[in-house]
């Protein structure tokens, strides 16, 4: 998304958060639309506040991870990516063993453009 588009889910996020502030998703989806922009400090802020209402979101650990990458955590981005892939349900991927597997999280685009690494397969993890 860009430009008007990425403003008016900005904002219609921010209305759904308002009506109800514990809306996990809200923030979640709010997160990544920062993180599109490149707003890390917003970015960050709403998806902590995603993970701290449900931390069962592969998505919002994904898309944290990749927050913290470029921001140059890289210690926190390595254990928060490692949580979302942790939780990111088998039924995503086809071979486990597989970084391929991983493109149908919906947080994956994400994560992987904002590494900027090759996928590779985390087997010491």
């Amino acid at each position: 998304m860009k430009g008007n588009n990425l403003d008016a889910e900005i904002s219609h996020l921010r209305k759904a958060i308002r009506l109800y502030e514990a809306f996990p998703q809200a923030y979640a989806l709010l997160g990544i639309a920062y993180l599109e922009e490149k707003n890390w400090k917003d970015a960050e802020t709403a998806l902590q506040k995603s993970v701290g209402f449900d931390s069962n979101s592969a998505d919002a650990y994904l898309a944290l991870g990749a927050v913290f990458n470029q921001t140059r955590n890289y210690p926190q981005a390595e254990t928060t990516l490692v949580r979302g892939l942790e939780l990111s349900p088998p039924n995503d991927r086809k071979d486990p063993e597989s970084p391929a597997s991983l493109t149908g999280n919906p947080a994956s685009r994400f994560v992987f453009f904002y590494l900027e690494l090759p996928l590779m397969p985390i087997s010491c993890v």
